[in-house]
């Protein structure tokens, strides 16, 4: 049977990495495809384990030995999907959860037209309150609400299979509306391929 894939994306600081987080460990045969980036790790994320962590340099090389399935340029950083890293977990797990931005999902839709997409949804003033309370400087937070506003703007006209809205003070719901939407997908595409 083909591994379950679910992409998850959300407007910046909507949560969706911490959401995935929680929910994962819950699910035992489910794995994450690491992301590349270029950005500075922050101080609870480990290379290999959150993100591979590459410099621009080493993250363009790897570019054009064609290993990514998709790059995008988020914050003035490069971020992208690496084929063995979707390898890597393929061979561990049968259902496979990325966590990812909006140009990766209209780029790897393409090449996985029946995965699943879930979208986090969050609004732009819980947005803004989570990016100040995390310490980022004011340039920081606008520079990210411009980008989340924007994002909406070309989510408008995406289908997703699930939203979960994750708002402030609601996170253990939109956990289980999460790990709830996941286990459902899962369920039916099995059930459909006997």
């Amino acid at each position: 049977m083909a591994a379950t894939l679910i992409f998850i994306c959300a407007i910046s600081g909507a949560g969706k990495t911490t959401l995935v987080r929680k929910v994962l460990p819950r699910i035992p045969h489910a794995g994450k495809v690491l992301t590349s980036t270029t950005r500075t790790p922050r101080p609870d994320e480990r290379d290999g384990i959150d993100y591979n962590f590459f410099s621009p340099e080493e993250f363009a090389r790897r570019k054009n030995m064609g290993e990514f399935l998709e790059t995008a340029t988020v914050h003035g950083s490069l971020y992208g999907t690496r084929k063995a890293d979707l390898d890597h977990a393929l061979r561990k797990n049968s259902l496979i959860v990325f966590v990812i931005d909006i140009q990766g999902v209209r780029t790897l839709k393409k090449l996985y037209a029946d995965a699943f997409v879930f979208c986090i949804s969050a609004t732009i003033t819980e947005i803004k309150h989570r990016l100040s309370s995390d310490g980022n400087t004011p340039d920081v937070v606008q520079t990210r609400i411009c980008t989340a506003r924007r994002e909406l703007e070309t989510m408008r006209h995406m289908r997703f299979d699930a939203v979960i809205p994750n708002h402030n003070g609601m996170f253990e719901c939109a956990t289980e509306q999460l790990y709830q939407a996941i286990t459902n997908k899962e369920r039916a595409k099995n059930e459909s391929s006997r």
